[in-house]
């Protein structure tokens, strides 16, 4: 068996599906009282002074360009600020959904084929300045526009103009005006992005200290894979929070299940079967809250 160590909401994964990401950054962000103005100013950066931001092998040369005043941890997507101390959280959705690795990646490495992106913080002048490197097939799928969300909610709006570097990387920079602030990279208008109903594709970054909603269970689960003859995973609820049973789905390479336990309370000791699970399937235990929500409570690849 193999054994997953708790996971607080959000640890995992860091991305709220319902909201097109707004809950994910909302709470990672918390709540902020200041009045400021709403605009976000186009950042005056032109091209060339980034070429050397990306390498020749069309991967982005971060935190190099910023004299490496931040660490990058690929798996969790998180960027470690040093001067002045801060935390970043990288996310993604395809279609309003989890983004799969051939559909969607957030990450440095630019050459693959697949929509490709990365969002890179740099501090200067008092403000923080978010440069989104991109391929050719992420700035050809959509026109993009760039939003700032401050408490779950989206304050500004522009359409992205990317300028082209080299190897097939794009480039724009914005620098909203809020201290504290997210900012999301989306096919989607701003009054769309907020819509319930909307589905859009998004890449964001949120920035602050995180914070989780009061009614976000705290719970561990084991996930136990079957074989090549018998291609199932179990999931155990192992301790912690009881769960309603019809407000947990699982996502599974494009597949949502349902209230997988079949019960109508998930305690410890309550297992899920799910069947025919590839091999390298990435699988996702979403929890969804009244506010129809839904927070990540743990996530899994099967290998066998």
């Amino acid at each position: 068996m193999i054994r997953r160590t708790r996971r607080r909401a959000l640890a995992a994964t860091g991305c709220a599906l319902s909201g097109a990401l707004a809950g994910c950054i909302g709470g990672f962000l918390g709540s902020k009282d200041d009045e400021a103005d709403d605009a976000v100013e186009p950042n005056n950066h032109d091209a060339e002074p980034l070429a050397e931001a990306v390498t020749d092998g069309a991967e982005v040369n971060y935190p190099a360009f910023i004299d490496g005043d931040a660490t990058v941890d690929e798996n969790r997507r998180r960027i470690t600020y040093a001067d002045p101390e801060a935390e970043f959280l990288l996310s993604a959705l395809a279609d309003g959904g989890f983004a799969l690795t051939d559909t969607l990646r957030v990450r440095r490495e630019l050459s693959a084929d697949v929509m490709t992106a990365f969002i890179a913080p740099e501090f200067d002048d008092g403000a923080f300045t978010y440069h989104v490197f991109a391929n050719d097939s992420f700035v050809e799928d959509a026109d993009w526009n760039v939003l700032t969300v401050e408490d779950r909610d989206p304050t500004s709006e522009r359409r992205v103009t990317f300028d082209e570097l080299h190897d097939g990387v794009s480039h724009f920079a914005v620098t909203p005006e809020r201290e504290s602030n997210a900012v999301v990279v989306t096919d989607a208008d701003r009054e769309t992005y907020q819509a319930p109903e909307s589905e859009p594709t998004v890449v964001g970054i949120a920035h602050g200290r995180r914070t989780e909603p009061a009614e976000v269970p705290d719970v561990s689960f084991d996930f136990e894979y079957g074989t090549e003859t018998d291609p199932t995973v179990e999931i155990t609820h192992t301790g912690g929070d009881s769960l309603e049973g019809d407000r947990i789905v699982v996502h599974l390479d494009g597949r949502r299940i349902s209230n997988p336990f079949a019960v109508e309370s998930v305690t410890r000791g309550e297992t899920a079967v799910i069947g025919d699970v590839t091999e390298g399937s990435r699988l996702f235990i979403t929890y969804y809250h009244r506010d129809t929500k839904g927070y990540v409570l743990a996530s899994a690849t099967v290998w066998r």
